[in-house]
Formats: structure tokens, sequence, C-alpha cells
């Protein structure tokens, strides 16, 4: 069962976070061009109150972030994952096993590219 199924995420009361909000803010205003700081200053000083309620709908409406999107309904979020069984102590190894042998692969083949490339007059 995923940390999804056993924790239940309420983002009302993260929206409401003052830290939250700030750290929001300062991301949006380093990547989004289109970021409103004026609209963002408003939320920012009243963050943290009793009585400060953000939706997401609000945000972004207000503020125009980007990559944050809002539907309404009961089920939305990430999707449910399976568990397949395996511990993480035994997966994260073999995986990581796994990722070393294909970034070894990875070497080898581009290092043949490059030299087919070499020998078709295209070295880089």
């Amino acid at each position: 069962m995923s940390d999804r199924a056993t924790h239940r995420f309420d983002m009302g009361n993260w929206l409401r976070n003052r830290d939250t909000i700030e750290f929001l803010g300062i991301w949006e205003q380093l990547y989004n061009p289109g970021f409103n700081p004026i609209e963002f200053d408003g939320i920012r000083k009243q963050a943290g109150l009793n009585s400060f309620i953000l939706t997401a709908k609000r945000w972004i409406d207000s503020t125009g972030p980007v990559g944050l999107i809002s539907k309404p309904g009961r089920y939305v979020g990430a999707e449910e994952i399976e568990d397949d069984g395996e511990p993480f102590e035994e997966k994260m190894p073999r995986l990581v096993s796994e990722l070393h042998r294909q970034l070894a692969e990875s070497a080898q083949l581009v290092a043949a590219i490059r030299s087919n490339l070499k020998g078709l007059g295209y070295a880089f």
C-alpha cells in the first residue's frame, strides 16, 4: 500500500502555512517570468493568520504559477501504484546495481558511436 493510501495529505492546511507560501513565492519569482508579485504580497501578508485560507484555485488565479493545475473532484492527485511486494531495502540496491550496469553499457555505446563518427570524418 502506498503512503498516499495510508496518510491523508491536507492541501488546505499546507497552503495556510507561512513557510509554504514563502517557498512557493520564492520558487515562482525565480522560475516564472509571468508570476504576479503584487497579488503574492497580499497573500504573504495574510499567511499564518488564523483566519487565512488559501485554496489551490485561488493561488493559481491570483499569482499565475507555472506547472500547477487545480481539478475539482474527490480522487485527484497521484495515481495509485500497486505494491510489488519487494522490500525497499532489497529493491534499492538492486536498482542501483542495474543503473551502474546500464551506465557502463551506455559509456561503451557512446565510445563506439564516437569512433564510428570519427571514421566517417565527423569527430567531435
